[in-house]
C-alpha cells in the first residue's frame, strides 16, 4: 500500500472482487484470520487491510487515504456493505 494512491488502491479492489479466484482467496483469509494472522497494508480478497491489519470498508477509504497522506477521490463510489465485509472475516 506503500507509495500507492487512492484511485489505484479502489481499481485493485474491483479487480480482486471479479476475480475468478475470489471465494478461494476468501476462504485462505478466513484462515489466516481464525489463526489470528492478520494482513497487513495490502488488498486481500477485495478488503483492504490496514497498517494495523484493519479491513478499511469502502465508505472509510477516502478518511483512510487521507490520514494515510494521500488525496481523497473527487467522486465517491458506492460503500461496500458491512456485511460483505464481515463475510471476508467470518
Amino acid at each position: 500500500m506503500t507509495g500507492i494512491d487512492l484511485a489505484s488502491w479502489r481499481k485493485a479492489m474491483d479487480i480482486c472482487s471479479a476475480c475468478p479466484l475470489l471465494m478461494k482467496c476468501r476462504e485462505e483469509l478466513n484462515t489466516q484470520l481464525d489463526l489470528g494472522q492478520l494482513p497487513r497494508e495490502q488488498i486481500v480478497a477485495a478488503v483492504l487491510f490496514s497498517t494495523t491489519g484493519r479491513a478499511v470498508t469502502r465508505a472509510e477509504l477516502d478518511d483512510y487515504a487521507i490520514r494515510r497522506g494521500r488525496t481523497a477521490a473527487s467522486s465517491r463510489r458506492r460503500p461496500l456493505g458491512a456485511s460483505r465485509i464481515r463475510e471476508v472475516a467470518a
